[in-house]
């Protein structure tokens, strides 16, 4: 009895400490909202020059891993879908079938995981350490909120590049996919274009984008959120950026499967 009353008091503790949690975080992310909008009526220059650095780390840096794991995405969906396909004389159906594979779903939710692992962990570790050497005090301290100069420029960075990378992860992927029907089953360019224009519709995109900004969002929160509260040393630092990234990952995929049964139902 005195197990079970441990249990669920056990219980109840996580429970209320989610609640707060999800409070939390939601008032960041508005007060982080706020901020991104308002950010450059109050100071422009400083505004543009945060937000332009984190674009360059959170896209460019990362552009070539994204790129990278697309073109084998690409070529791993021809290679798993045609082997079947083919058997029942549908080989042409490929290139559509990537595609939308490709837009839908895949090219975002890998560059949201991707995103998630190497900027996601980087935001809290990097914020994690300003809040233990006390930085983030000494801002406060300057009369600076922490959260316009540190988690605003990081959400607005978010919001931009993960749309584009995630685009250009689409295009990598059909390329990948174009050469690996080539190669492999010498279907011609003209054959593999004109396929995905039959298949592929201006909604896949925009579901493939919408999906994109909500990923980026989270990416950035997860990460900010789990750095300005951690406490403690470097150990610390390093428990909070595993937390962050599990979180991130979690939230995406859950979203995701949220995000796909509104737009099924819908459509």
């Amino acid at each position: 009895m005195t197990g079970l009353l441990s249990g669920a008091g056990r219980l109840g503790g996580a429970a209320i400490g989610a609640v707060g949690h999800a409070g939390a975080l939601s008032r960041l992310a508005v007060e982080a909202a706020v901020w991104a909008a308002t950010g450059p009526f109050r100071s422009r220059a400083l505004t543009f020059r945060l937000g332009t650095e984190q674009c360059y780390r959170v896209g460019v840096q990362s552009a070539p891993l994204v790129m990278l794991v697309a073109l084998l995405i690409g070529a791993i969906l021809v290679l798993q879908t045609a082997v079947t396909l083919r058997t029942y004389g549908q080989l042409e159906l490929v290139p559509g079938l990537v595609a939308v594979s490709l837009t839908r779903e895949l090219g975002p939710l890998l560059t949201a995981l991707i995103l998630a692992g190497r900027v996601g962990a980087a935001f809290t570790a990097e914020l994690g350490t300003m809040v233990v050497a006390e930085e983030v005090l000494a801002l406060q301290t300057m009369g600076i909120r922490p959260v316009g100069y540190l988690v605003a420029p990081r959400l607005l960075a978010c919001l931009a590049m993960t749309p584009c990378l995630t685009l250009c992860a689409d295009l990598v992927g059909l390329a990948g996919g174009f050469a690996t029907c080539k190669l492999e089953f010498g279907m011609s360019f003209g054959t593999y274009v004109e396929q995905t224009r039959r298949f592929l519709l201006a909604r896949d995109l925009v579901v493939g984008e919408g999906k994109s900004l909500v990923f980026g969002a989270i990416i950035a929160l997860a990460g900010c959120y789990r750095a300005l509260i951690v406490r403690g040393g470097a150990d610390e630092v390093g428990r909070a950026t595993m937390q962050s990234v599990v979180a991130a990952m979690v939230s995406i995929i859950a979203a995701d499967s949220v995000f796909t049964a509104i737009v099924n139902a819908w459509v």
